[in-house]
């Protein structure tokens, strides 16, 4: 906390500790948050190698697969983390967006509102559902759900596609 060579600070401690699930996971979030998806994919598949349970590690490495346009290689990893946590909204959320990235969007429509239902103040899990009833024409209940997730005006990182989104069912 606080050392501004944290991220050496782990590499160090992971080339002396190579299975310590909890520093390659810190690592593998810190690469993710500052965008080096290469680098926090490979970490995230190592502790998978590690710890094949792994929920976070599953679905964040589903997850940056999915965002990456790489849906094949997201979904067998999304899919045994919705086997190792079914009532996660997080699980939940990236497995819906995964599935409808698939064209599955029936099955993505029922993990999204289960999240939505779980998480009802998280505007990014009620944007994947607007998005995933507009796939399956239920477009009425997408354009609720986005006039209410923009009008809380609260941040969220898809708002600008939310409101594009929006606007595009406005027509």
């Amino acid at each position: 906390a606080g050392n501004p060579n944290y991220l050496s600070t782990l590499e160090g401690w992971l080339a002396d500790h190579p299975d310590d699930v909890a520093v390659r996971l810190a690592m593998a979030d810190a690469r993710l948050s500052a965008q080096n998806h290469e680098a926090a994919r490979k970490e995230y598949e190592k502790i998978i190698e590690i710890a094949p349970d792994n929920v976070v590690a599953r679905n964040n490495l589903a997850w940056l697969l999915w965002q990456n346009g790489n849906v094949t290689a997201a979904l067998p990893h999304i899919q045994t983390a919705l086997e190792l946590a079914p009532e996660s909204p997080q699980v939940q959320d990236t497995a819906g967006s995964v599935f409808l990235a698939a064209g599955d969007a029936g099955r993505a429509v029922a993990l999204l509102r289960r999240a939505a239902q779980s998480s009802p103040q998280d505007a990014t899990v009620r944007y994947h559902l607007a998005q995933a009833l507009h796939a399956v024409g239920e477009s009425g209940q997408a354009h609720a759900i986005l006039e209410q997730v923009l009008d809380d005006g609260e941040p969220f990182p898809e708002r600008q596609q939310a409101e594009v989104f929006f606007r595009q069912l406005n027509g």
